[in-house]
Parts: C-alpha cells; sequence; structure tokens
C-alpha cells in the first residue's frame, strides 16, 4: 500500500499542489513499470483528502456555505487539475469525514483516557511528556522543532540570531 496525503479542500489548488502529485505520479509510473516489482507486489495507491479541519470550516463561514459543500466544491475541482495534468488517479480515495465518528473520535477519547491527551478550551491537544513517561523513554516527537533556546527568536529577541544587527 502505497498512502499519501491529498489536499485539504478549504481553496483553489495552487502550483504547490500540482508539483506534489506530478512528482508522486512519476515515481509511481517508474515503480509500476519496474520489472523488479513482481505481480504480488503491485502497488495500491490510496489518497487521502481532508476534507473537514478549521480552514474549511472558516472558509465556509466567510463564504457562506456548508462546510461539506465547501470541501466537495473544491475537491471536485481538484480532480479537474488532476487529470489535466495528466496524474493516475489513485485506486482508493479516503476522506477523513468517513472517519470522524468510527475512528477519529473513538481514538482521541482512547488517548484522553490514557492520559496521553488532554482537553482544552479550544480542542484535544496530544501531551508529549505524558507520552514519554508512559513509554519510559524520551520520544523523537516534535524532533525538528527549533531547540529550547531559540525561543527568545520566537519571542521577538533577536539578539542570539546572527542577522541581527
Amino acid at each position: 500500500i502505497w498512502y499519501t496525503c491529498g489536499p485539504t479542500t478549504y481553496a483553489p489548488a495552487h502550483l504547490g499542489h500540482a508539483r506534489t502529485y506530478v512528482c508522486l505520479d512519476i515515481l509511481r509510473r517508474i515503480l509500476e513499470t519496474n520489472p523488479a516489482v513482481s505481480n504480488a507486489e503491485k502497488l495500491l495507491f490510496v489518497m487521502n483528502i481532508t476534507d473537514v479541519d478549521d480552514k474549511i470550516l472558516a472558509a465556509a463561514k466567510e463564504s457562506n456555505e456548508h462546510p461539506t459543500t465547501l470541501a466537495r466544491r473544491y475537491e471536485d475541482d481538484f480532480w479537474k487539475d488532476f487529470d489535466r495534468l495528466g496524474c493516475k488517479r489513485p485506486h482508493v480515495v479516503t476522506r477523513v469525514t468517513e472517519y470522524v465518528d468510527t475512528d477519529i473520535v473513538p481514538y482521541i477519547e482512547t488517548l484522553v483516557d490514557k492520559g496521553t491527551a488532554y482537553v482544552s478550551h479550544d480542542g484535544v491537544y496530544f501531551d508529549v511528556r505524558a507520552f514519554e513517561e508512559q513509554m519510559g523513554t524520551l520520544t523523537k516527537y516534535g524532533k525538528l522543532a527549533p531547540p529550547a533556546a531559540s525561543t527568545d527568536f520566537f519571542n521577538g529577541n533577536r539578539s542570539n540570531d546572527a542577522t541581527a544587527t
């Protein structure tokens, strides 16, 4: 199975989307035509469409549209663009809304019940420290985040920044 994230359908597709899916299409075609990949190992290409999130809700509110209507409209436009680029469509397309009640909400509830997520006034958040305590080890979660020493940069103090004058 080859899984890739598809678009978040709250606005028109852009050149960045095109580049991503053309590159994936080239790689897919290479793999599908490679004699080293046997019939038993043929790829099943799955793409997810994020059709509900904060950006979609905000865009729907701004355009006075139902969020599902807005998301489907932009998804339809995405597929038209995808086809115009000559990309091969995925074998399976999934949408976030198809899994909210059956998978996502129960999973989040499990995280909260286990103490690795917490409810805040504006949502539910994953608790990395609690997860690490339960695992008994440090994880690489957030490894690409800047080190704690660089927090001054984000608070507007650029004294440690090489470009500061």
